[in-house]
């Protein structure tokens, strides 16, 4: 120990030191741009959004559906009174519009997965929604064809950020999708019911049992298929089910 600063603290300073100069020579040959509006980054920065888009990230705050989380609902929105819904309650970060639809579909179709930890840093994530309280975390699973050709489950990875923060066991076996189902986009909330009924089974009940399931998704529109999800997952024992998505179609 010298006046305080162990050896391992004067290592940790050295190293920052020399990754500052490195980082500057990688920017100047590989220049960072900002995925959305392609201004060139600070090379301090570990983001891929500049400060102006991040901004531009449309939150959710103030009043929304007491049930599904749609914004700009006060109390129970119509679809939640005429439409029976499995889990408790959902909510979302965002909007998904304009940035925040754009950064979703680079994380999702580009295989931008880094942009993940921007939009957790942007995002807060609702209050209204205790995660601390969940037993579980069960991610929407992709039928294996698709989650293939993407390389990855978007929802998967979105739990393990959550389960990793909140310290909430990740089950990504509970909930299997045993049908391969015509995409949703364009569908109405009867239309998306009817397709993707039937598409998921629940596997290792005996992690199901009595548990409260937090169940996530990157995208709910209508709750069509974190509907059939939850309904599912109660029908194998689990005791309630809240939902979460990165975004809410409104």
């Amino acid at each position: 120990m010298v006046r305080g600063f162990s050896v391992k603290d004067k290592m940790k300073f050295s190293i920052e030191l020399l990754q500052k100069p490195v980082k500057f020579i990688i920017n100047l040959v590989f220049p960072v741009y900002c995925l959305l509006c392609k201004e060139q980054l600070s090379y301090q920065t570990d983001t891929y959004l500049c400060d102006a888009c991040k901004k531009n990230l449309i939150l959710i705050s103030g009043k929304v559906c007491h049930k599904c989380g749609r914004p700009f609902v006060n109390g129970i929105c119509t679809t939640c009174r005429e439409k029976q819904f499995y889990f408790s309650k959902a909510r979302a970060s965002g909007i998904y519009d304009g940035s925040v639809r754009e950064c979703i579909h680079f994380f999702k179709y580009n295989r931008k997965t880094y942009l993940l930890e921007t939009l957790f840093e942007v995002f807060l994530l609702p209050n209204s929604l205790d995660f601390p309280s969940c037993d579980l975390i069960v991610p929407v699973p992709l039928h294996w064809i698709r989650e293939y050709s993407r390389g990855f489950n978007q929802a998967e990875l979105i739990g393990k950020k959550i389960s990793k923060r909140f310290n909430i066991p990740l089950s990504k076996t509970s909930l299997k999708r045993t049908k391969a189902t015509p995409s949703q986009t364009g569908l109405s909330l009867k239309e998306r019911t009817k397709n993707i009924k039937g598409a998921f089974s629940a596997r290792n009940e005996q992690k199901l049992n009595e548990k409260r399931i937090l169940l996530v998704d990157d995208v709910m529109t209508t709750g069509a298929t974190v509907n059939e999800c939850s309904r599912v997952l109660l029908q194998a024992g689990a005791r309630e089910i809240l939902v979460y998505t990165l975004a809410r179609g409104v």
